[in-house]
Order: structure tokens, then C-alpha cells, then sequence
């Protein structure tokens, strides 16, 4: 069997972000030095600027962006992100999959990559709080997504759920706080999708569908491996 490597993923907008930043900046610049020749067509002015402004902008937050965005290494994975690692190790995912609106429906999958984990306590130990909070709020915008295609009162019990603040994990620990909310979004969205967490598609380096299966041979070659 082929010896694993680390792989480093850099996302594709990162690789854009340099031009969007540079090339903006240079418009601004061309268009304040012609502000003398527009003053007397302002209305154009007055659109073009803050339009460039704002895509240097965005830029600058992609430029600010973790890189890599993803690292995939022989014993784990890790998700890098502005508030902390999220690291997996290959023995605690069960699969990847695409996940769609709920299982329940027959909707197209949604942009990401879901991971099914064999136990959600090899997450809530490892994971720092600040990644904490931002996998809750990506879990929160998935919820009002996938509310839309669900009954009121299955929507209204997500909210319901998270409001416990203890959750008593299979391992008998205790977790309070973020950690707790954290457990009960993840059970609720396995239950509802089938996976408990994602990996956004603006992470990764290609379209998920050429993405998925080479992650899904790493994970199998990186578990065949360890046995």
C-alpha cells in the first residue's frame, strides 16, 4: 500500500484573493486621479467607487483567511479556521457524504461536506472554544435551511434542544456551555441530514464533487493503514 502524505488545501478564493485586493486597489486609485474628468458624470463616480471599495473589501477578509484552509495528514484531519483548529483523527470519522436538505425529503444536496462521526466526544474534547462557537453558528444557519423544508414544530424543537445547557456524553463526562449546545446540535442534525458536522465547499480547492471521493480514499487508505 502507497505510503500517505500530508496534503495542504488552499481554497480557491484564496488563490483569487491577491488579484481581487491589487486589481481594486488600482481602480480606486485610477478613479480618484480621474475624479477631475467624472465630476462631471458623478452618477457613474458615485457607483464605480464604492463598488471597488467593496470588493477590495472582501479581499483583504479572504487575504485574512487561514492557509491552508484544510490539512489532510496519515493520522487526522484538520480544519483550520480564524477562531482555531478543528482536528479529527481518520479512526473517529465513520464517512463523508454529501448531505441534502433533510433526509426526510428529496432535495438536492446542499454545499458541503458532511461527516458522520462514530462518537461526538472525540469532537467536544478536542475542540477549543472559539471553533466552538463558530461550528454552532454554521450549525445555526443550516438549521434555518433545512426548517424551511420541515414541519413548525420540528424546527421549533432545534431551538428547544440547544437551550439544555448539560449534555451527559456516552463516555459518563459532563459537558456544560458551549460544549453542550455544541453535542445537542450535533445529534439533532445527524438526525435530520445524517451528518453531524460540514466542511464548507469555499474551503476547499475544488468542486466538492471532484473533492469528495479523493477525501473519502484518504480516509479509507489512512484507517487501513493504522489497522
Amino acid at each position: 500500500m502507497e505510503q500517505l502524505t500530508t496534503v495542504n488545501i488552499t481554497p480557491l478564493n484564496k488563490r483569487h484573493a491577491n488579484t481581487m485586493v491589487y486589481g481594486s486597489l488600482i481602480l480606486i486609485l485610477v478613479l480618484m486621479g480621474a475624479y477631475p474628468l467624472l465630476k462631471t458624470v458623478w452618477a457613474i463616480y458615485i457607483l464605480l467607487l464604492p463598488t471597488f471599495i467593496l470588493f477590495f473589501i472582501i479581499g483583504c477578509g479572504k487575504l485574512m483567511e487561514p492557509d491552508p484552509s484544510l490539512t489532510i495528514a496519515p493520522a487526522r484531519m484538520t480544519w483550520h479556521s480564524n477562531r482555531g483548529d478543528v482536528v479529527l483523527n481518520w479512526s473517529d470519522i465513520h464517512h463523508f457524504g454529501m448531505p441534502a436538505g433533510s433526509r426526510a425529503s428529496g432535495h438536492a444536496p446542499l454545499n458541503l461536506i458532511g461527516i458522520q462521526l462514530h462518537r461526538i466526544e472525540a469532537l467536544l474534547d478536542a475542540i477549543p472554544l472559539r471553533a466552538c462557537n463558530l461550528i454552532i453558528h454554521q450549525h445555526r444557519n443550516l438549521m434555518m435551511a433545512i426548517a424551511l423544508d420541515e414541519s413548525i414544530k420540528e424546527a421549533q424543537a432545534v431551538d428547544e434542544s440547544v437551550l439544555n445547557d448539560k449534555f451527559q456524553g456516552n463516555n459518563g463526562e459532563l459537558y456544560t456551555g458551549l460544549k453542550a449546545s455544541l453535542a445537542h446540535r450535533l445529534l439533532h442534525t445527524k438526525k435530520l441530514t445524517g451528518y453531524h458536522m460540514f466542511i464548507p465547499a469555499n474551503c476547499l480547492d475544488r468542486d466538492i464533487e471532484a473533492f469528495l471521493p479523493l477525501l473519502k480514499d484518504y480516509h479509507l487508505q489512512a484507517v487501513a493503514q493504522k489497522e
